[in-house]
């Protein structure tokens, strides 16, 4: 389950783990680290406002915050919680390689349902995961919408 801190990709990973439960399977979480950019202007380069030493142990160091939030919601539920982190220029490149170095079975992830205009300008990491796993990919929606969703489907069922 890959995340980003964000509240949709911590909801997924409640789902992923929720789902590991009655399935006796472990969850390894995965959390890609941007690399240190440069701005550049004409003939020079602006470094951002940090050095790359500092941007790394600031990614490192929120990447294993964020991590153990993941770890303990899985401790919480009795589920083994493994956690890999790497730099990434494509954050999709990276969910990809982890599910392979993992050997995952399953990447369940957020989408935050953007509209296609904006797929066209902001690309969708949920949508390069589903059109490039080697494995199954379960896309988890908005809390919101997952509640309406589940609301419908009692009344219906």
């Amino acid at each position: 389950v890959p995340v980003d801190g964000s509240e949709l990709s911590m909801h997924a990973a409640r789902e992923a783990i929720a789902l590991a439960v009655p399935l006796g399977v472990s969850v390894v979480a995965f959390h890609s680290m941007t690399p240190f950019m440069y701005t550049y202007m004409a003939d020079y380069a602006i470094p951002n406002q940090t050095s790359a030493p500092e941007h790394r142990r600031a990614s490192k160091r929120f990447a294993t915050e964020l991590l153990a939030k993941v770890q303990a919601l899985a401790k919480a539920s009795s589920v083994a919680c493994s956690v890999l982190a790497s730099e990434n220029t494509y954050v999709h490149e990276g969910i990809l390689a982890a599910a392979k170095k993992t050997g995952a079975d399953l990447i369940v992830m957020g989408s935050h349902g953007r509209g296609p205009l904006a797929q066209v300008f902001l690309g969708s990491v949920a949508m390069h995961i589903v059109t490039h796993s080697d494995v199954p990919v379960l896309i988890v929606r908005k809390a919101k919408e997952t509640a309406k969703r589940s609301r419908r489907v009692r009344t219906v069922a």
